[in-house]
């Protein structure tokens, strides 16, 4: 029945005079009639948008996107229509209009799906509760028939972060801070979790494919350098998958443990089948997707067949490693009796065979040691026992008597891996962080006065302990705990450590912080005088407040870079104040650098790990504070700006470049890493200061090449600072075949330092600061001097820009076409030794579909036809498939080259998909010699062993 016009004139009069009628009004109704009427009056036209300012973020609710989603399913079509008008970035109207989809069927609401994951691909932050929507609309679509659609909104509510060349994480231990941009961290693996209960059941194949490529890359971002050969350090942060002892709520954690549940409770209810499974587990490259197959072919049910058993048991760096994986392990202690007698004995003669004692020796060698043949004979025995005791009672019964005679000799030996033994000391809390949540601010006070500990105890609760569970709280609830921070100073160091600790990770999570209380703790940590509190420390003092100070100058720099919870402009001369102090602190001291420095921390991560570094880091985060909340007003009044603006900072930089005041190569590092951003601010002193920061004559100071190799290795290529450092890129590209220094560089070391000059020239090109015709510039003369290695770094390089950017015009791939083509006009004037290195680097320009399919396949034949293999095989292979259908002669011929000259087992193993859909398609065309080069090559694979491809081949 529709609404009288004259009730819906009278409704919009009375809900017009004030808010309370307007609330009462769409909380109460509940007739989808009433929809289009007031949608004709434009009562939905107009929805509240997202609020933020410097009290923090504000999404007011709306009544009429609630009393939408109320009457949805009663008329989704009207209502849908409707809910399609409606532009905001308000969360929670999103909230609403995700609830309407999660009602209507899926015929109707398909459009309001589409642009909500179109908004959710936009957004770049999610504050309140429409996550958890998400998750349930992804649930029902999955329900629905729609599985694909369902993780298309998973994948983009759980996408990790882009890393950058300038990110600043600690690359040995990535793991740890890898987080979300768009949720928090609790959040994300709360909701993974609840995703995989959701969807397992109703898009199980969907759901597994998703998470191996999620896993993959969660590596690809914690470890760029490892993860083409599979490297994720997993047994280091998790050493055994079916526990979550060392579980942390971060992404790659949180991704290893959802596809963990997936996969085991599909196996459980058997809804995928084992072949299956795996081939979508050892699709993905990183290592810890291997330890998931494991896992869930050791646990119940039974494995279907033992041909999969064997893809994971026969496999020989893994049984070869000097530490198998918990899991690997395990499943052969339960299967290894079940698999077939080729592959029992393949395992049994990599035992016959032994470690490799040459590398043992060289090992040891590197270290000082040696060993006496009956040390070396001992270490094979025990090698052997240990594998041995895995198989047990499983053995044939000649090896179970050749197991005996070994343990008889030498004695039991099983694995026990180091990443596996965990121990807890002294952070066990008398109240947890939910406990600390009830307490008023003066209980919490008085709890942290009073609580003693128990210093000689073990495993007894600790100040420690009640401190993390204090960083806790400050993590979840910054505002609250930065209100009653300047009491902190008057306790223990530790407290207000931690806490500072947890209100920077609020602060980086986008909660809000009281920085008008903060800044007084601030201060008065700053003026502490630390050599006393050296002296006065003893055993029962828990932190130290030269500790404190690292982590005032670290939430400093964290909330100078916020836009949500930024300091406020208005405490610029108090926090100044603070900076200053902590940059003339004494850490860190000439000796504190030659004792950690060195190998054990490059300059860079001394920096993070001292209190003058991370002050001088923030110094530079507080002149772009300033620059972007000032400098804009000063332009428009003609005023000054630069460092004219804020002369501060000027002193302070041009009084830390002097060397008779500042020898320390930490803080020289935050020059070069932080050169870009000081450029940003002050183009005429940073472009002055160049020469000092990066010297380019002979001097022979420790300080000479410390900046520069920070510079490369941490900051991407901007055309600016090409323009202020030309000189400083002319002198490193004479010098591209020398270290940069001798220090260990956690983010890549000389030699890597040399590959990101290559990236930065190859970049400058493209974007045309560099041309291809200068005899004698910077390109000529780099590949002129570079290593092979780094040669190909640069052609690999460019490659995986080809085949990964997304907004790459015409003109750039031109460019790039032009770059290959003047490198192999000169690779065949090189000597083989080096021609061959750079030139496998082809496989990554020839998987790049921005590139035409002919031109890819034929640099490829060249490569092969210098009597070069393209690396790495898997980019080879997959490129070859993909030219494989508008070219199989061409390409059959190809493989068959490039498989003569790589023909290791495993490598055609990995790679047999796509050998398969490269002769499967030479075989469709209607071309005979095409036909008879792909039925020759499956009949050479079966030569060797892979008969796996002669149903290919099998007459009709």
């Amino acid at each position: 029945m529709a609404i009288d016009p004259e009730l819906v004139e009278r409704a919009i009069q009375q809900i017009s005079k004030r808010r309370a009628n307007y609330d009462y009004f769409f909380k109460r109704l509940d007739s989808p009639e009433w929809v289009a009427p007031l949608a004709n009056r434009g009562l939905f036209a107009d929805p509240p948008q997202l609020e933020v300012t410097d009290e923090g973020v504000r999404a007011l609710a709306w009544p009429p996107s609630e009393f939408l989603e109320r009457v949805a399913a009663k008329d989704p079509d009207t209502v849908v229509d409707v809910a399609l008008g409606i532009e905001t970035d308000n969360e929670r109207v999103h909230e609403n209009l995700v609830g309407i989809a999660k009602r209507v069927p899926l015929s109707s609401g398909r459009p309001l799906i589409a642009k909500e994951l179109e908004w959710l691909r936009r957004r770049k932050h999610l504050y309140f509760s429409l996550p958890g929507a998400i998750v349930e609309l992804a649930a029902k679509l999955a329900k629905e028939g729609e599985p694909q659609f369902a993780i298309d909104f998973v994948r983009e509510l759980f996408r990790p972060p882009a890393r950058d060349e300038g990110d600043e994480a600690d690359p040995l231990a990535p793991i740890y801070d890898l987080k979300s941009d768009k949720i928090s961290q609790w959040l994300y693996a709360t909701l993974i979790d609840q995703a995989v209960e959701d969807l397992v059941h109703t898009a199980p194949s969907e759901l597994i494919n998703y998470l191996v490529s999620l896993v993959d890359e969660a590596a690809l971002i914690s470890y760029p350098r490892e993860s083409e050969r599979g490297e994720d350090y997993s047994q280091v942060w998790r050493p055994r998958l079916d526990s979550d002892e060392r579980s942390d709520r971060n992404i790659f954690q949180a991704s290893v443990t959802a596809l963990r549940n997936a996969v085991k409770e599909a196996r459980r209810a058997g809804i995928v089948s084992d072949e299956l499974l795996l081939d979508q587990l050892l699709r993905g490259r990183s290592r810890v997707l291997r330890r998931v197959a494991a896992l869930a072919l050791a646990s119940e049910p039974a494995p279907e067949r033992n041909e999969n058993v064997a893809r994971i048991l026969v496999d020989r760096e893994a049984f070869f490693a000097a530490e198998p994986s918990y899991e690997y392990r395990r499943l052969m202690s339960r299967q290894f009796g079940y698999l077939d007698g080729a592959d029992q004995r393949t395992i049994l003669s990599w035992i016959e065979e032994g470690p490799d004692l040459n590398k043992v020796l060289e090992s040891r060698a590197q270290r000082g040691e040696s060993m006496t043949p009956s040390e070396s004979a001992r270490y094979s025995a025990v090698w052997r026992i240990r594998r041995l005791h895995l198989m047990g009672d499983q053995l044939p019964e000649e090896w179970k008597r050749r197991h005996l005679a070994l343990v008889d000799e030498f004695g039991p030996a099983e694995f026990i891996t180091s990443f596996e033994i965990t121990m807890s000391f002294g952070v066990k809390s008398p109240a947890d962080a939910e406990t600390l949540v009830g307490l008023s601010d003066d209980e919490i006070l008085g709890l942290l006065q009073s609580f003693e500990g128990h210093v000689d105890r073990w495993n007894e609760p600790s100040p420690e302990g009640l401190a993390r569970e204090l960083n806790r709280l400050a993590e979840m609830d910054p505002d609250r705990v930065s209100r009653f921070a300047p009491q902190l100073s008057r306790l223990r160091p530790i407290y207000a450590q931690w806490a500072l600790i947890g209100i920077t990770s609020g602060l980086r999570e986008g909660r809000q912080v009281a920085w008008r209380s903060l800044v007084p703790l601030l201060a008065s940590v700053a003026q502490m005088d630390v050599d006393r509190d050296e002296d006065a420390r003893g055993d029962d003092d828990y932190g130290r407040w030269g500790w404190v100070k690292k982590e005032v100058a670290g939430v400093l720099e964290e909330g100078f870079q916020r836009e949500e919870s930024a300091v406020p402009l208005d405490l610029r001369f108090q926090c100044w104040d603070v900076l200053a102090k902590l940059c003339e602190d004494s850490d860190p001291t000439p000796e504190y650098e030659a004792r950690y420095g060195g190998s054990n921390m490059d300059p860079v991560t001394l920096s993070l790990n001292t209190t003058r570094g991370r002050a001088l880091r923030a110094v530079v985060s507080y002149a772009l504070w300033v620059s972007r909340l000032v400098e804009a007003n000063a332009k428009a009044g003609n005023g000054p700006t630069g460092f004219r603006l804020m002369p501060e900072v000027r002193d302070v930089l041009a009084r830390h470049l002097d060397v008779t005041v500042e020898p320390s190569q930490a803080i020289r590092a935050v020059y070069g890493q932080r050169f870009p951003w000081i450029l940003l601010v002050d183009e005429d002193w940073a472009s002055a200061a160049a020469p000092v920061i990066f010297p380019t004559n002979g001097d022979a100071s420790p300080l000479k090449d410390v900046a520069w190799t920070a510079y490369l290795l941490y900051c991407q290529p901007y055309n600016s600072c090409f323009r202020a450092l030309r000189q400083q890129y002319e002198t490193a590209v004479d010098r591209a075949s020398h270290d940069y220094g001798d220090s260990s560089w956690i983010g890549g070391g000389p030699a890597t330092s040399a590959k990101k000059l290559g990236e930065h020239l190859v970049a400058f090109y493209l974007r045309g600061l560099l041309d291809l015709r200068d005899e004698g510039g910077l390109l000529d003369r780099f590949f002129a001097n570079a290593l092979p290695e780094t040669r190909k770094w640069a052609i690999e390089f460019l490659g995986r820009v080809l085949r990964d950017a997304d907004d790459l015009q015409a003109e750039t791939v031109a460019k790039a076409q032009a770059f290959w083509e003047w490198r192999k006009e000169r690779l065949q004037h090189e000597r083989p030794q080096h021609r061959d290195t750079e030139a496998a680097a082809i496989s990554w320009w020839a998987s790049s579909s921005r590139l035409e399919q002919e031109w890819r396949l034929s640099q490829i034949e060249f490569v092969l036809s210098l009597g070069v293999s393209p690396e790495p095989e898997f980019v080879t292979l997959a490129a070859l498939a993909d030219v494989a259908e508008q070219y199989p002669l061409r390409a059959v011929r190809a493989l068959r080259t490039y498989l003569e000259r790589i023909k290791e087992g495993w490598s055609i193993y990995a790679g047999r998909n796509e050998i398969r859909q490269i002769l499967s398609r030479a075989l469709e065309v209607k071309d005979p010699d095409a036909a008879e080069a792909a039925r020759d090559t499956a009949h050479w694979l079966g030569s060797l062993g892979f008969v796996e491809f002669r149903d290919l081949i099998r007459n009709p």
